[in-house]
C-alpha cells in the first residue's frame, strides 16, 4: 500500500497591472497580488483526475494517506513582515478566501496586500487549519484548541479544520514577479480501530492511550503544545517556552470514540516531529484502553516499530475478547505494504459488518487475503437464480444471519471450524455484482459487492494477478494455494496439496461452491476441501446467463479459468481500487 503525502504548491505570480490599476496603485497604500496555489494532480478510485477538490481530509479507512485539495470556502492566514526605510518591523496580517479556478479546478487563487512602502525585501508565513496565526507574533500557528477535539468521526477533523499546514518564505525580492512555497504539514492523523470478538460490551470503554512499552522513552509527538513556530519549527506552550516530547497519547472520547458494528474507533490528530527529517524512531507501543471508572482494561505490544513522518494517517488494528487485547495480523503501527513475511500485510476494517480482513500486496496490487466475508441475508442452498441476489454460508440452511455466522462443522475427527469465518460466504453473480453491469476493463471500476475503495475483478485482472510470477496457468496456483492439508492436521485443504507454497500470500482455501440452479446437482454445497471459486466482474461475451471465474483444486497448480451459470455460488476476493 503506497504512503502518499500530497504538498500543497503555491506558486505566487506577480501579475503586470493594467493601465488602469496603475493610476490606482499611485493613490493608494499597497497593491495587490493575486497567488495560486496548484496541487499536485489527485485521482478518485476510477484512476482518473478528480476535478472537484477541496482542503478536507480524505482519509479512505484502507488507507494511510492524507489526500488534500482546495474547496471554495477554504480560508488561508496569511503573515506579512518587512522592515520599511525607517528601520522599523512592519506586520500584516491578512485572512484570504480562496476562489477555484473554474478551468482548472486544482488551482485555487486568492490575493494579498503588499504595501507600498516595502523598500527590497519581506518575509512572507501561511497557515491553513488549526486555530489561526498569532496576532501577537504572525510566525507562530496556534494549533487546535479542546473545543476542536473530534465528536463522531472524520467529518469532524474535516469540518473543523484540525489538522494544520503551515509555510515559510524569507527574503522575497520586491520587484520578483513569481515564488514557490510550500505548506508543510504540521502533525499526522492516527487511527485505532478495535473489534469486539466478545460476547460483553466495549460502550463504556472512553479512552484509549498509545504509551511506549519502555516507560522510560518518549514520543516524537507534543500533544500538550500550543503553538507552533514557522521560524524555526519548534513546537512551544504559550510563552513560546519549547514544548517536551510526550510519553504517552491518549485518546478520549472527546478524539470521538464511536462504536459501529462491533468496531470501536478513536481519532486524533497529533502535532509531531517531521520524522525521517529527525531520523528519530518511535519506539515499540502499548495499546491501553481504559473504561469509564479509568481503570486499565488490556494492554499489548505492537511487533513492529516504524519510523513515522508528518502528513500521513496512521493506524491501529487491534480484536478485543473481554480479557485480552491483540494486534490483528503481525504488524499494528503504521500497516505497511512490506514482503509476505508480514510487512507487506495490513488490515482491512469493513466497517458495514464490523469484519477486520488481512490484505496482501501482490506487484502494485493490494487484494484481500481473505475471502469476502459481507452477509446481509442467507439463503438456504436450495433457493437461488441468476437473476436476484442470493448469498450462502456452506453448510448452512436456513436464513438466520446470525445463525449462519456462528455455525461451526467437524472437517475431521478433531477439528471443528465456523464456516463462516473460515471461508467467507458464497455469492451468486448478482450478489457479487450487487447491482453493476459487466466490465472487461483493467481496472473493473466495479465496485459491487466490495467494501467503498475496493472493486471485484475483472476476468484480465483475474489473468493478470496469476501471471504475476511468470509461470502456465497449469501450475500458477501453486504460488497462490494456502499450503497444508486436511489428513495431517496442517490446514485445509484435501491431502494433495503437497506443491503448494502460497509465495504470493494470497491464501487460497478450498471453500467449494453453491452449485448452479438446475440439473440433478442443482442448489447444493459441493467440494469444501478441494475446490475454491472465485467470481469475477466479467459476463461471458454474448451470454447473459453466464459469468467468468477462476477455480483452484487441491489435486494440483492449475488455474481453470472459465464461465459458470450466473446462479451459481462461489467465494469473492476484492482489490484495492487502483
Amino acid at each position: 500500500m503506497k504512503k502518499r503525502l500530497v504538498i500543497l504548491m503555491l506558486v505566487l505570480p506577480f501579475l503586470v497591472l493594467s493601465c488602469v490599476q496603475d493610476a490606482l496603485q499611485k493613490e493608494s497604500t499597497s497593491r495587490t497580488i493575486q497567488v495560486t496555489a496548484i496541487l499536485s494532480e489527485e485521482k478518485d478510485n476510477t484512476n482518473t483526475p478528480n476535478n472537484t477538490p477541496n482542503t478536507r481530509i480524505a482519509l479512505k479507512q484502507d488507507g494511510l494517506t492524507i489526500e488534500m485539495e482546495w474547496e471554495e470556502d477554504d480560508m488561508v492566514d496569511i503573515y506579512l513582515v518587512y522592515t520599511n526605510a525607517e528601520g522599523e518591523t512592519i506586520e500584516k496580517f491578512q485572512e484570504r478566501p480562496v476562489t477555484i479556478d473554474n478551468e482548472n479546478r486544482k488551482r485555487a487563487i486568492f490575493s494579498i496586500e503588499v504595501p507600498d512602502d516595502i523598500p527590497e525585501k519581506f518575509d512572507l508565513y501561511g497557515l491553513y487549519g488549526g486555530s489561526g496565526l498569532c496576532t501577537a507574533d504572525g510566525t507562530k500557528a496556534l494549533l487546535p484548541t479542546a473545543d476542536k477535539a473530534l465528536t463522531n468521526d472524520l467529518r469532524d477533523i474535516q469540518n473543523e479544520k484540525v489538522v494544520m499546514l503551515g509555510f515559510q518564505k524569507v527574503n522575497i525580492d520586491k520587484g520578483v514577479t513569481a515564488i514557490g512555497v510550500n505548506f508543510e504539514h504540521l502533525g499526522s492523523v492516527f487511527r485505532i480501530l478495535v473489534k469486539n470478538t466478545g460476547q460483553g460490551t466495549m460502550e463504556n470503554i472512553t479512552q484509549a492511550v498509545l504509551q511506549p512499552e519502555d516507560t522510560n522513552k518518549e514520543i516524537p509527538a507534543y500533544p500538550n503544545a500550543e503553538r507552533f513556530n514557522l521560524k524555526d519549527k519548534k513546537f512551544t506552550d504559550a510563552g513560546n517556552t519549547p514544548t517536551g516530547k510526550a510519553n504517552h497519547l491518549e485518546f478520549t472520547a472527546k478524539n470521538a470514540f464511536v462504536v459501529e458494528n462491533g468496531i470501536l474507533g478513536f481519532w486524533a490528530w497529533f502535532p509531531m516531529d517531521k520524522g525521517s527529517d529527525s531520523g528519530e524512531e518511535w519506539p515499540a507501543l502499548n495499546l491501553v484502553l481504559k473504561s469509564e471508572a479509568n481503570e486499565f482494561v488490556a494492554t499489548t505490544v505492537p511487533t513492529l516499530t516504524r519510523q513515522a513522518t508528518t502528513g500521513k494517517a496512521y493506524h491501529l488494528f487491534a480484536q478485543y475478547d473481554g480479557t485480552s487485547l491483540t494486534f490483528v495480523g503481525k504488524v499494528a503501527f503504521d500497516i505497511p505494504d512490506g514482503s509476505v513475511d508480514g510487512s507487506m500485510k495490513g488490515v482491512l476494517a469493513d466497517t458495514r459488518d464490523g469484519n477486520l480482513y488481512a490484505t496482501i500486496k501482490i506487484g502494485d496490487q493490494i487484494w484481500l487475503a481473505e475471502n469476502l466475508r459481507y452477509l446481509p441475508e442467507v439463503f438456504s442452498p436450495e433457493t437461488g437464480d441468476g437473476t436476484n441476489r442470493y448469498y450462502y454460508v456452506y453448510g448452512f440452511d436456513g436464513t438466520d444471519v446470525n445463525a449462519a455466522k456462528i455455525n461451526e462443522v467437524k472437517i475431521n475427527e478433531v477439528r471443528e471450524i465456523c464456516l463462516y469465518q473460515t471461508y467467507g460466504v458464497l455469492y451468486n453473480w448478482p450478489a457479487a455484482m450487487h447491482g453493476d453491469t459487466s466490465s472487461t476493463a483493467t481496472p473493473s471500476k466495479v465496485q459491487g459487492i466490495c467494501p467503498d475503495g475496493w472493486h471485484l475483478p475483472s476476468h484480465q485482472e483475474w489473468y493478470d494477478l496469476f501471471k504475476i510470477y511468470g509461470k502456465s496457468m497449469e501450475v500458477a496456483g501453486n504460488d497462490f494455494k494456502a499450503k497444508g492439508n486436511i489428513v495431517d492436521g496442517t490446514g485445509l485443504w484435501e491431502s494433495l496439496n503437497d506443491d503448494a507454497t502460497n509465495s504470493s500470500g494470497f491464501s487460497v482455501i478450498p471453500a467449494g461452491t453453491r452449485t448452479a440452479t438446475g440439473g440433478g446437482t442443482s442448489g447444493k454445497f459441493y467440494s469444501m476441501g478441494e475446490c475454491c471459486y472465485f467470481y469475477a466482474s466479467t459476463e461471458k461475451t454474448n451470454d447473459t446467463n453466464h459469468a467468468y471465474r477462476q477455480r483452484l483444486r487441491h489435486e494440483d497448480g492449475e488455474v481453470h479459468r472459465t464461465t459458470c451459470a450466473k446462479s451459481s455460488g462461489h467465494s469473492v476476493r476484492c482489490v484495492k481500487n487502483y
